[in-house]
């Protein structure tokens, strides 16, 4: 499959193992026996320079050999920038280049015996293109860059200075291609492209497109030098069918794309769908002046390694940039996801803002295992900006114990994002000790453990900014009985869980800041406890469950606290409590009047006392106790709640039916029987406004069975909003379950 790569500008850093090349014959002279194909040109030798005139824009060259001797130069005057020249060997011999080869123009050499640059070779022209695959005459002409499978094994190498002028490109293409040298093209292009075919656009505008074809066995592009192109761009790509090595990429040395004015550089490492990209040297795309940016780095490939003592650097003086190790967010977007991701316990990820604005992007992503031990940062500017965001995800499995600064002097901290399938919330130390699967992070999680994260990493993460657990669909989150998640951090956490999310028995969650909790199925609290000390506590699902197996509390001593669920049960003495705040249950089918509609007629009357009462979605308990606890009044909507003495003291207040008409005013209750209080209140207003009767279409009836007391079937509650505000803000079950 062909990979089309279109990108802008960055600078980028690499280094990699050298090649093994087995070179064919060299020829060592000046190139030898040229004769014009297509074109006007004169050829003529002075002394040690070769002089080429070439008088059309396009110009086709075959010679016998292309070599350039130390201390030989080869002169290419062409007509403008944009004239290109084809020089294609057709004898035996590989082109080494040890001496100058200079030119204004685009040069072209092709050699399917290869093409090597000595240590003491320099290459200053135009743009440059150094490659052993073919090209048919008719497609250069036509600036149709199409290029096909090499006739030979040759590799291209450069070990010395390649300088394309501003807005040029560099590429070096082979099966096998190596940079060890140097790689300069201010504010345009270069690439390292491992394949057999390709189709690249060189036009001078410092916009790279290039195109991988057919894959080749035992395709390698190696990286162990400089390859700078400040406010450009940098790829180095490779493709193979070998399936014993695969094909590899490997990043070592400086690469560096660095910004320049308002234009960002991009680095693009891409080893398709099989490939293996192994990141061991320094990769920047840094923004380092006022007013610039960081850029964008993209490491991609089957397996991705960042390994250790890499660093990849995306900041910006007036924000950070964007670092995709794996895939982008989600996994989502057009880069191709990895199945193994790593990043070493001594490797770096950067997108700091270096001054003022906010910090960048950071992805470590795959479809499969994600191992992250190492470090990564996008700070917010000291002179002003927030924290960046943060993603550090394995769809399958997550072993995480890296850490992460998001943090910022001057504005809000960023945020990060677990996102595994399954997820266990385990007690343990902040720090763990890094899983090494038979010596290899690069291999998958096959029958391994599960994705975790203990509640000492939660808690250090706190402290440096909101934190975000997530599953996709179907996948459940379990926070496990001896979890217990203690700050005073204010940054907020949220739990996301697309299938089921249970905290067991003795599990608990204590912060400064707000809680979220929600799952696509069900969220079961136990005998958990969550307690904020400022933040509002949310909780949703399919169906919320507090109390199942014990008696959870829900604290929130300065905020609110939300319920949301279709179907809602509160049982086991579950206690939750707002104290400066509102306790909001709110079943999302929705329900009520419009404004402005005409008041229903009377409702019917009231149950006697004693027995089980509809009020507000079905609220109603029966006596003693159940919901009629301190000081509870019914909100606007569907008619007011039984009231009761609870065993919380308090009066409780009666309400009369709403203009929603869903439901009776409530008779008072019986007193407390455990502790005792005052009897209910004489009725008090709903608080719902004029509007036409309408009834809600029905739900099952869910049977309640009380021992010891009247048992029969509860009528299926209306949707609609509860809203408990004011007084105490307190509620209770105490024993008895109500169902809403």
């Amino acid at each position: 499959m062909n990979a089309l790569l279109v990108f802008g500008r960055r600078p980028l850093l690499l280094s990699s193992t050298i090649l093994a090349m087995v070179p064919a014959l060299v020829a060592e002279a000046a190139p030898q026996n040229g004769s014009v194909v297509s074109g006007q040109a004169t050829i003529t030798q002075s002394g040690n320079t070769l002089n080429i005139i070439q008088q059309s824009s396009k110009l086709v060259i075959n010679w016998n050999s292309f070599s350039i001797g130390a201390g030989e130069i080869v002169r290419i005057t062409q007509p403008n920038a944009q004239a290109s020249i084809l020089n294609r060997v057709i004898g035996g011999s590989m082109s080494s280049l040890n001496g100058q080869l200079l030119a204004n123009g685009i040069v072209f050499i092709v050699n399917p015996n290869g093409i090597q640059i000595g240590s003491s070779g320099r290459i200053s022209v135009g743009s440059f293109v150094a490659t052993t695959s073919s090209i048919a005459n008719a497609d250069f002409l036509a600036a149709r860059y199409a290029f096909s499978a090499p006739t030979a094994n040759g590799a291209v190498s450069n070990a010395g200075v390649i300088s394309a002028a501003p807005t040029g490109t560099v590429i070096l293409a082979a099966v096998q291609v190596e940079n060890s040298g140097q790689i300069s093209a201010p504010q345009g292009a270069a690439a390292l492209g491992a394949a057999k075919t390709f189709n690249v656009d060189v036009n001078g505008d410092g916009l790279l497109r290039y195109q991988v074809g057919e894959a080749a066995v035992g395709a390698v592009a190696t990286n162990s030098g400089l390859i700078k192109v400040a406010g450009g761009q940098v790829l180095i790509a490779a493709r193979s069918i070998d399936a014993v090595t695969r094909d590899v990429i490997n990043v070592g040395g400086l690469v560096e794309a660095n910004s320049v004015s308002a234009k960002n550089g991009e680095i693009v490492f891409d080893g398709g769908a099989t490939g293996i990209v192994s990141v061991t040297g320094q990769v920047q795309a840094v923004g380092a002046n006022s007013g610039e940016t960081g850029g964008t780095v993209k490491v991609l490939g089957q397996t991705v390694g960042i390994m250790d003592g890499a660093r990849i650097d995306a900041s910006g003086a007036t924000g950070g940039g964007t670092i995709l190790a794996g895939g982008n967010w989600h996994g989502e977007g057009p880069e191709s996801n990895s199945s193994v991701t790593y990043l070493a316990p001594t490797a770096t990820l950067v997108a700091d803002a270096t001054d003022r604005g906010n910090g960048g992007q950071v992805v470590v992503w795959s479809d499969g295992t994600t191992r992250a031990y190492g470090f990564v940062s996008v700070r917010g500017g000291a002179g002003g900006g927030d924290g960046g965001a943060v993603e550090v995800s394995g769809k399958s499995y997550l072993a995480f114990e890296g850490s992460v600064d998001r943090t910022a002097s001057s504005g809000r901290s960023g945020s990060l994002l677990l996102d595994p399938l399954d997820f266990d919330i385990t007690h343990g130390a902040a720090g763990g000790s890094p899983v090494n699967m038979a010596g290899n992070p690069l291999t998958p999680n096959v029958g391994g453990p599960a994705s975790s994260i203990t509640d000492g990493k939660i808690v250090a993460l706190l402290g440096g900014g909101a934190v975000s657990l997530s599953t996709s669909a179907g996948g459940n989150i379990t926070m496990m009985n001896t979890v217990a998640i203690n700050t005073g951090a204010t940054n907020s956490l949220t739990i996301n869980s697309g299938g089921n999310f249970t905290g067991q028995n003795g599990s608990s969650i204590t912060t400064g800041g707000a809680v979220s909790i929600s799952a696509g199925n069900a969220s079961v609290l136990n005998y958990s406890t969550a307690t904020t000390a400022g933040g509002n506590i949310s909780l949703s699902g399919g169906d919320v469950s507090l109390g199942g197996g014990g008696a959870p509390t829900i604290n929130s001593t300065g905020g609110n606290i939300s319920v949301t669920a279709t179907r809602t049960v509160i049982n086991n003495g579950a206690v939750l409590t707002a104290g400066a705040g509102t306790v909001t249950l709110n079943n999302p089918a929705g329900g009520g009047s419009p404004p402005g509609a005409s008041r229903p007629p009377p409702p019917p009357p009231p149950p006697p006392p004693g027995s089980v009462a509809p009020g507000p979605q079905g609220m109603g308990a029966p006596p003693p106790g159940g919901v009629g606890a301190g000081d509870v009044l019914g909100g606007a909507g569907p008619g007011g709640g039984a009231p009761g003495q609870g065993p919380g003291g308090g009066d409780a207040l009666a309400g009369e039916a709403s203009e929603s008409a869903f439901g009776p005013p409530g008779e008072p209750g019986a007193q407390g029987a455990e502790q005792g209080g005052r009897p209910g209140g004489p009725p008090q207003p709903g608080g719902g406004r004029d509007g036409p009767r309408k009834e809600p279409a029905a739900k099952p009836a869910v049977a309640q069975v009380i021992p010891g007391l009247l048992q029969r079937e509860v009528p299926a509650a209306p949707a609609g909003n509860q809203d408990i505000p004011g007084v105490s803000q307190r509620y209770s079950s105490f024993g008895n379950p109500a169902l809403w």
